[in-house]
């Protein structure tokens, strides 16, 4: 570091402009600051009169320092004309550094521009898509339905295994339509909120009902620890019932059969009740959890071709508590199941601003 300044002061003493008082006005600053020295030494007699400035030999230091003092301007006009340089090539440098700066900016700008019209248009071609095949989805699964039932005419065996699995991809096609709508509605719009108040024991009961098939035919055990509080939220009841659907569902989905699953609620305040949802499950490697709460991604490849979906849950659970000033967060090492960590609103988040 200190060769480093010795030589940029070396190279400074160099330049022309170093020495150039109408350039460098570093140079008229050194060359004042060191002329009070002689200007001074003169003035209080530092030396025998009789010698003058003539030089009285080999050995006369009283020359020598005579001859220092008179150089003292000198001096100081180079080193701060060397350092006047340095500072000019340093300016220089940052206005370059900074114009580069403006220009990766404008790029950059021009880029999210892009990118968010794109967004734009992607989330316009899924809503149009999604509204576009749920209509002759709903056909399908509807005369596949009856074809189960043999209202349209006996049917034997194989064509009624043949029809469960129609009927069960179809059922799966239509949770990913339904979610693919979901996100287009939630995370196009998610600044609208019109709040109510939500009872939250009914609004569990109805989430754990309708996840009940699930958890008995994996059989998997749910631990409501405490049972859930005699207290209402205050919000959006059907986002609050997407963002427990998604969440419960996730932890159903990768956990392993026979396995326990844990609805945790804490100790409400003014504002939040804590919440946490655990699982035993296959976890998520801590690489992976910076993403998964973006849309279209999962922990990998391989864990959408095992368990399915859509990539899209935890991005409207995101979308769904950040709406009513909430967070979500997650704590989960590969083997060792994951454990969601949330809050759910206790007053209008649309009144003051909340604090989480």
């Amino acid at each position: 570091m200190a060769l480093d300044v010795v030589r940029e002061f070396g190279s400074a003493l160099l330049v022309a402009d170093t020495y150039n008082p109408r350039r460098n006005s570093y140079l008229l600053f050194g060359l004042a600051w060191g002329l009070p020295v002689p200007l001074l030494s003169g003035i209080l007699g530092l030396r025998p009169p009789a010698h003058g400035l003539a030089f009285q030999g080999p050995v006369d230091l009283w020359w020598l320092l005579d001859l220092t003092l008179w150089l003292h301007p000198v001096f100081f006009a180079v080193v701060f004309g060397a350092l006047g340089t340095i500072r000019h090539s340093k300016t220089v440098r940052i206005q370059e550094l900074l114009a580069e700066v403006r220009a990766d900016n404008d790029r950059l700008a021009r880029v999210n521009a892009e990118l968010q019209e794109l967004d734009r248009v992607r989330d316009e071609f899924l809503g149009n898509v999604t509204h576009e095949l749920r209509t002759p989805l709903v056909t399908l699964r509807g005369y596949v339905d009856m074809l189960r039932q043999q209202r349209l005419g006996p049917v034997v065996d194989a064509q009624q295994r043949a029809l469960e699995v129609m009927a069960a991809n179809g059922k799966r096609l239509q949770s990913q339509i339904e979610d693919l709508l979901s996100a287009q509605r939630n995370l196009s719009n998610h600044t609208q909120l019109e709040p109510v108040q939500v009872p939250l024991r009914p609004l569990m009961d109805e989430v754990v009902a309708r996840h009940r098939p699930a958890l008995e035919a994996r059989s998997l055990r749910l631990e409501l620890l405490p049972e859930p509080p005699d207290l209402s939220l205050v919000g959006d009841r059907e986002r609050l019932l997407e963002v427990l659907h998604n969440l419960l569902g996730n932890a159903i989905k990768f956990s392993e059969p026979g396995g326990r699953i844990q609805l945790r609620f804490g100790e409400p305040d003014e504002d939040l009740l804590p919440v946490e949802i655990e699982d035993e499950g296959c976890g998520i490697s801590l690489d992976a959890q910076d993403h998964i709460f973006e849309r279209f991604r999962q922990a990998d490849g391989s864990i959408r071709r095992r368990y399915g979906g859509s990539g899209l849950g935890l991005a409207l659970v995101r979308a769904g508590l950040a709406v009513h000033g909430c967070s979500v967060s997650v704590r989960s090492s590969l083997g060792h199941g994951a454990c969601f960590r949330f809050q759910l609103p206790l007053r209008d988040p649309t009144s003051t601003p909340m604090d989480t």
